[in-house]
């Protein structure tokens, strides 16, 4: 298994962040990627990651930060963690979470994280 890791969502991962897909029965748990990134567009206080194992990309996560939004002070929400089908049951959502519950918990003032699901 690779070493999974964050980067922003850009110009040049965009294609390959919103093409990747969902196992037929999953689909209707998850907004798609694409409608993710237009919302984290539109809100300041979201933070999206294209996920990639090695140079790969794999998936996708979405969260809202605490200190940027309208909710409870020091209270984040994990909104979406997204492994692509091809790429599930290898470990790379459990590094992926435990790569965003990091970043969450390195924000001072960090006391809850809830994760939607």
């Amino acid at each position: 298994m690779q070493q999974v890791s964050l980067r922003p969502v850009t110009r040049q991962n965009f294609d390959e962040v919103i093409e990747l897909k969902l196992h037929d029965f999953q689909k209707d748990y998850l907004a798609s990627n694409c409608y993710s990134i237009a919302e984290a567009s539109l809100d300041p206080a979201l933070r999206m990651h294209a996920v990639y194992a090695g140079e790969q990309v794999i998936g996708f996560v979405l969260y809202r930060h605490a200190q940027l939004s309208d909710k409870e002070p020091g209270c984040f929400e994990i909104w979406r963690l997204m492994i692509a089908a091809d790429y599930q049951g290898r470990g790379y959502g459990r590094q992926t979470l435990e790569l965003v519950l990091r970043e969450i918990c390195a924000v001072p003032g960090t006391r809850q994280i809830h994760i939607y699901y």
